[in-house]
C-alpha cells in the first residue's frame, strides 16, 4: 500500500493535467476504495487489488499516450511485485492453480517474475509485440510445462484415459529440457552476445564424445543389438540433444560445479521420469497394448515400472497368467501409480524451479536495461484484448470459408445425436484412503452405467467434470 500512494503522488506530479483529470473522474471510486480499506483494520485485500489494477490501468494508459515511459515502467515494477496466478492468469492457469499451486509454487514465481514484465499486463495478458524470440521461447516452454501439468491433472483420475496421462505427464520432461535449451539462449541475448552462442561441444568434447562412443559400441551396443532382434526396438545413440545444452547451463548455474544444487535436483527429477514414467509411456504409445487385470471392484491394476524395465509382463499371458500373491507384488492400481507420479515430478520441478529463478534473478538484475529492452514495449492506446488462453486467440475469418474448403458446417464443440446412439459409457465414483507408494488398503467403489446423450458428451470433455476420486463423489454429467 505505501508504495502505492507512492506511485499516486507520482502520478499527481508528473502525468500531464488533462490525463490527470481523467483518472481523477474514471477512478473516483477505485480512489475512495483503496482509501477505505487502508484505514480498515481488517481491510478486504482482493477488493483493494481490483481497484489498484483498475488504477494503475488508467495510469499506465495516460503515460504510455502522454510519452512518459518513466512513469509507465515504474508503475509497472510495482504492479508485477503484485501479480499472483489465482486472479492475472490467463484461463488455464486461474483453472487449475488452486489444483497445481500447492505442489508446484515456483512456477508461479518464475512467471510473475520473467514473464509477466513481457506481457500487456494491467491492459491486458497477451505477450508483448516486441519481445524477443528468445524471451518469448522462454515464456512458450514455461507456460507448456504447466500445460502439460494440467493435463495429467485431468486424465489422473480417470481410468479409461491412462495413455493419455502418461503421455502428457512425459511432454512435461520434454518441455523442462526446452526451457533449459530456451533459457540458454536467453542468457547470451541478455549479455548482448557477450557470450558465445556455441555449445561446448567442441575441442576437448568432441574427444570425449569419441571416448564414449567407443565404450557405447564395447559395452551397450551387442545388448541393444539382441533387443532389436527381439523386440525390435532400434538401436540408437545420441551423439547430441537439447539435453546437451540443459546440462551446461545446469553447470553455469552452480558456478561450473557439476555436483551443484542445481545439477542434483534436475539430476533427480530425470531420474523420476526415467524410472517411473518412460516405461509406461514408451509400452503404451509404442508398443502393443499393455496386459493389465482388474479387480472385481473395478480398479485397473498395472504392473510396477521397474517390472516392466525387467521385460516381466510385456505379453498378455504373462499378465493373466499370475496368481494372487505374485499379482500384490508385482502390481499396483493405476490410480495410486498416477498420483503419486504427478505428486512427485510436480514437487521435483518445484525445486529446479528454485536454482532457476535465483540464478535468473540475478543475471536479470545485473543487465536490467537489457532485460527490459528484450521484454519489448508497452502498447499506446486504450484497447484491451478479451481474456483467453496466453497460447490460443480467437480471431474470425472469412464466412462461408470452413464449409467451402473443408465442409465444415457446424460448432465443432457440439456432439451429433446420430453418432451416439447406442453409445453406453460406465463412470465409478471410486472411494481410496490417502494413496501412496505400497498402498494396498483400497476400499469399495460404486459403479454407476450412463447413457450418454449430446449434452452429457459436451460436458464429458470439461474439465472440471472428470470423477474426482480423492473426495468420493463426481460423475460424467457433473452432478455428483
Amino acid at each position: 500500500m505505501d508504495e502505492i500512494r507512492k506511485l499516486v503522488e507520482l502520478w499527481r506530479k508528473e502525468l500531464p493535467k488533462p490525463e490527470l483529470g481523467l483518472i481523477r473522474e474514471r477512478a473516483a471510486a477505485d480512489i475512495a476504495t483503496i482509501e477505505a480499506h487502508r484505514l480498515s483494520p481488517q481491510p478486504n485485500t482482493d477488493i483493494v487489488k481490483v481497484s489498484i489494477m483498475s488504477l494503475a490501468r488508467l495510469a499506465i494508459i495516460a503515460a504510455t499516450n502522454g510519452g512518459n515511459e518513466v512513469i509507465a515502467a515504474r508503475t509497472l515494477d510495482v504492479l508485477n511485485r503484485m501479480y499472483d496466478l489465482q486472479w492475472d492468469g490467463d484461463s488455464l492457469e486461474m483453472g487449475y492453480w488452486g489444483h497445481i499451486g500447492p505442489l508446484f509454487s515456483n512456477y508461479e514465481e518464475f512467471w510473475r517474475r520473467f514473464v509477466c514484465p513481457a506481457t500487456t499486463r494491467p491492459l491486458s495478458i497477451d505477450l508483448r509485440r516486441g519481445i524477443h524470440g528468445s524471451l518469448e521461447e522462454v515464456c512458450m516452454a514455461h507456460y507448456s510445462v504447466f500445460f502439460h501439468f494440467c493435463k495429467a491433472w485431468d486424465f489422473q483420475r480417470n481410468q479409461n484415459r491412462m495413455e493419455d496421462f502418461f503421455i502428457h505427464l512425459s511432454s512435461v520432461h520434454d518441455m523442462v529440457d526446452q526451457l533449459l535449451f530456451a533459457l540458454w539462449h536467453f542468457w547470451i541475448d541478455l549479455c548482448d552476445g557477450k557470450l558465445k552462442r556455441a555449445l561446448p561441444w567442441k575441442g576437448k568434447q568432441a574427444a570425449k564424445e569419441t571416448e564414449r562412443f567407443n565404450e557405447f559400441m564395447n559395452s551397450k551396443y551387442p545388448k541393444r543389438l539382441d533387443k532389436f532382434a527381439t523386440e525390435g526396438k532400434p538401436v540408437a545413440y545420441p551423439l547430441h540433444s537439447v539435453q546437451t545444452a540443459s546440462h551446461s547451463l545446469l553447470r553455469n548455474i552452480d558456478g561450473h560445479n557439476r555436483k551443484g544444487p542445481a545439477w542434483k535436483a534436475y539430476a533427480e527429477l530425470n531420474t523420476l521420469f526415467q524410472k517411473h514414467v518412460t516405461p509406461y509411456r514408451n509400452l503404451l504409445v509404442h508398443s502393443p497394448l499393455l496386459g493389465r487385470i482388474q479387480t472385481e471392484e473395478g480398479f485397473i491394476l498395472l504392473p510396477k515400472a521397474d517390472r516392466l524395465i525387467e521385460g516381466q509382463y510385456r505379453r498378455w499371458h504373462q499378465v493373466f497368467d499370475c496368481i494372487p500373491s505374485t499379482v500384490q507384488e508385482d502390481f499396483e492400481p493405476y490410480l495410486v501409480i498416477s498420483q503419486w507420479q504427478l505428486e512427485a515430478i510436480a514437487k521435483s520441478a518445484n525445486q529446479v524451479w528454485h536454482h532457476i529463478i535465483r540464478w535468473l534473478a540475478r543475471i536479470c538484475k545485473n543487465h536490467d536495461g537489457r532485460f527490459r529492452e528484450l521484454c519489448g514495449k508497452m502498447p499506446t492506446g486504450e484497447s484491451l484484448q478479451p481474456e483467453h488462453e496466453l497460447w490460443s486467440y480467437q480471431t474470425r475469418i472469412e464466412p462461408g470459408w470452413l464449409e467451402e474448403t473443408f465442409g465444415l458446417t457446424s460448432n465443432p464443440n457440439t456432439v451429433r445425436a446420430h453418432e451416439l446412439n447406442d453409445v453406453e459409457s460406465e463412470y465409478e465414483t471410486i472411494y481410496i484412503p490417502e494413496p501412496g507408494p505400497g498402498s494396498a488398503t483400497l476400499k469399495s467403489i460404486i459403479r454407476r452405467p450412463k447413457t450418454i446423450n449430446s449434452s452429457s458428451a459436451r460436458s464429458r470433455l470439461h474439465p472440471s467434470n472428470t470423477i474426482d476420486w480423492r473426495k468420493g463423489k463426481g460423475s460424467l454429467d457433473g452432478t455428483g
